[in-house]
């Protein structure tokens, strides 16, 4: 026999008007009843939202795919935003390009590409669209980093 308790459930049958027009009962242990409690709050938690990252005037919305240089609004495809996103993660900081290949691309070995390059010639083309200082830096034979 086992020592673990068994807890009876009802589960209610709700009519279309909400009110209950009886209820089935099962047995279950307790463990289970806990486990089931425990995904149920869980499942009506809020969902956390990431803060916008800041990096001088580079306001980046991860949660609403957005992203703004001073006042103007800068639209990026979803490779761009992901590197971009990536660099303020992680600003000051230089990463590699085949940092980035995994980081960014998925890609977890060396790849002789200029991808990594390509697209941060299209992410410094459109933050410095307004006139706007140059944000995301070449260190020569290392990598990239983005400085406000």
């Amino acid at each position: 026999m086992s020592a673990m308790r068994e807890v009876v459930v009802v589960d209610a049958v709700r009519s279309p008007m909400g009110r209950s027009k009886g209820g089935m009962f099962r047995n279950v242990r307790s463990e289970n009843l806990s486990a089931a409690v425990i995904n149920a709050l869980l499942r009506r938690r809020p969902e956390v939202t990431e803060p916008v990252l800041v990096v001088g005037d580079l306001r980046i919305d991860a949660a609403r795919h957005r992203c703004r240089r001073g006042e103007r609004e800068v639209e990026l495809s979803r490779r761009e935003f992901d590197l971009l996103e990536t660099l303020a993660r992680n600003a000051g900081i230089v990463l590699s390009r085949s940092r980035l290949l995994d980081l960014v691309w998925g890609y977890d070995f060396e790849v002789n590409t200029n991808v990594v390059d390509v697209f941060v010639g299209y992410l410094r083309e459109k933050l410095e669209a307004g006139g706007e200082p140059r944000m995301i830096h070449t260190v020569r034979g290392v990598g990239f980093v983005l400085r406000p």
